[in-house]
């Protein structure tokens, strides 16, 4: 159903596609809707939350939008920090994404 955390794993596996076919507009659209139902089916820190946030800035960063970037690689940073700790990979690749900021 809509709200199940399934159904934000299929929206954010959909935004993924629509990215990698240069459809950026309908990537965000699906990335939105992914967060919507993991928030809440998962909860605000939950690292697939993370994820989201993150696939959701590194497509802002690299479309050259890094003030739309910046928050949602900075929530996803945090939440992997929390949630994953320091030396985590996906924290570490967060981390990254955040030196790529200006």
């Amino acid at each position: 159903g809509e709200n199940h955390a399934s159904t934000g794993m299929t929206y954010g596996n959909m935004a993924i596609v629509y990215e990698m076919q240069g459809k950026f507009a309908l990537a965000l659209e699906f990335y939105d809707k992914a967060l919507t139902t993991k928030r809440a089916t998962l909860g605000d820190n939950h690292p697939s939350v993370a994820d989201t946030l993150f696939n959701m800035g590194l497509l802002h960063l690299d479309q050259g939008r890094p003030a739309d970037a910046a928050p949602l690689l900075r929530q996803a940073h945090a939440i992997r920090l929390e949630k994953l700790g320091p030396d985590h990979p996906k924290t570490l690749k967060s981390s990254r994404a955040l030196q790529r900021l200006p």
